[in-house]
Parts: structure tokens; C-alpha cells; sequence
């Protein structure tokens, strides 16, 4: 009898695994392509680590940088989403995932996504405008009005960017994101204004630095 029960025993578990059914952990391992399902905090926070490894310092080069990401990168960022996405459906009402992967998809030159994240964020930031969400709630407005930029929406950008300046006034990345709404409305004497204004805070800002010689640029007509 304990013979016959092995035998059926290892006959359900073969069956499981050719039906894809998967009955005994280990039996195939996960697909790097899907998104993780996360069932714990503690798998929240491995999944958190393994983002962060994949996305956090290369989010920083790119954005200090402005540059477009390699191949490689966004391998490396695709992974890091979809682990974002694993810790938003397993906690949809933490924001912190959301702003993560709103960055990455912006990396990736997928604004639309990016906008949906980053309103995800925003609705699900605490109400309370402590230091810390405050800060939160600038970035994703600020992040908003490069999108609304990139999807030719200047009046949506420059309300977004009135939020994040709102919040965090004196932030040079902030200022400049103002300036650009204003440079793409045409408004070059305010364009001109607040790049002479993030300047002042940081003289060394690449992006107000950049958007200086645009400005420049469209005063003589490309010449």
C-alpha cells in the first residue's frame, strides 16, 4: 500500500509539473520577465532591495546627466519595474513603488505609463504634508509637468510645475522645469527670469545651464 501510494504520489506530481500546475516549490524557476508576486513584507522588502540595486544609482546618472539610457540600462531599469509592479500589487496604496516606477517608465520613454504612476503616487501620498511628503508630493508634480512637456500639453505642465515649486520653492530642478513650460509657450522674458533665478541657487545646474543656451538659441532664431 505505501508502495502504491509513492507510486501515485510521484505520477501527480509529474503530471502537475507537464501542466504547468507547479505543485512542489522549486520545480521550475520563475520567469525574469513576469512580475514578481509577492505575498509577504519581508518578499516587499527583498523585492524593494532588488529595484533599488537594479535602478536607484542609474536613475541618478541619468538624471544629473540627462542622458539616454544604454541597452543594458534598460534591461536593468525593465527588471527594477517589474519589481515595482510586483510590490504595487501586492500593496496599492504604498506610494513609494509608485514614484519609483513613474521614473523608470520615463527613463524607458514611455510618458503615458509614467503619468499614470506618478498620479498614483500623488493619490495615494498621506494627507498630512509632513517634510518628507511634501518633498514626495513636489517630485511627482515636477515629474507630471516634464510629461505633460513631452505629451504637448504646456498649460496642464505649467499648473503641475506651480504645484511642485509651491511645495519646494527654492529648488533649482524645480525652477528649471518652470522655465522649460515657459520656453515652450514662448515666454522668453519669464523663461529668462527663472533660469537666472536656479542659476543663482546653483550656478552649476547642468539642465538651467542647457536650457540657457536653448533660450539663446530661439532669441536669434537658431543662428
Amino acid at each position: 500500500m505505501l508502495l502504491r501510494t509513492k507510486l501515485w504520489l510521484g505520477v501527480a506530481v509529474c503530471t502537475a509539473i507537464i501542466l504547468g500546475v507547479g505543485l512542489v516549490a522549486g520545480c521550475a524557476k520563475r520567469d525574469p520577465n513576469e512580475i514578481p508576486v509577492i505575498t509577504t513584507v519581508e518578499e516587499y522588502n527583498e523585492s524593494l532591495a532588488r529595484a533599488e540595486k537594479h535602478s536607484k544609482a542609474l536613475l541618478d546618472i541619468i538624471d544629473a546627466q540627462d542622458l539616454a539610457p544604454s541597452e543594458v540600462d534598460k534591461a536593468d531599469l525593465k527588471k527594477a519595474l517589474r519589481e515595482f509592479d510586483g510590490m504595487i500589487a501586492f500593496a496599492p496604496t504604498r506610494y513609494p513603488a509608485y514614484i519609483g516606477a513613474g521614473k523608470i517608465s520615463r527613463a524607458l520613454d514611455d510618458p503615458m505609463a509614467a503619468k499614470r504612476y506618478f498620479e498614483a503616487a500623488i493619490s495615494n501620498l498621506p494627507r498630512n504634508l509632513e517634510p518628507e511628503i511634501k518633498l514626495q508630493a513636489a517630485e511627482c508634480y515636477h515629474q507630471l509637468s516634464q510629461i505633460q512637456l513631452e505629451l504637448g500639453d504646456p498649460r496642464e505642465a505649467s499648473d503641475d510645475s506651480d504645484k511642485a515649486n509651491g511645495l519646494v520653492p527654492n529648488s533649482p530642478a524645480y525652477i528649471t522645469g518652470k522655465a522649460s513650460v515657459m520656453l515652450q509657450m514662448k515666454d522668453y522674458k519669464n523663461a529668462r527670469r527663472l533660469i537666472d533665478q536656479a542659476l543663482k541657487l546653483d550656478s552649476n545646474y547642468r539642465r538651467a545651464q542647457q536650457l540657457l543656451v536653448l533660450l539663446n538659441l530661439e532669441n536669434t532664431g537658431g543662428k
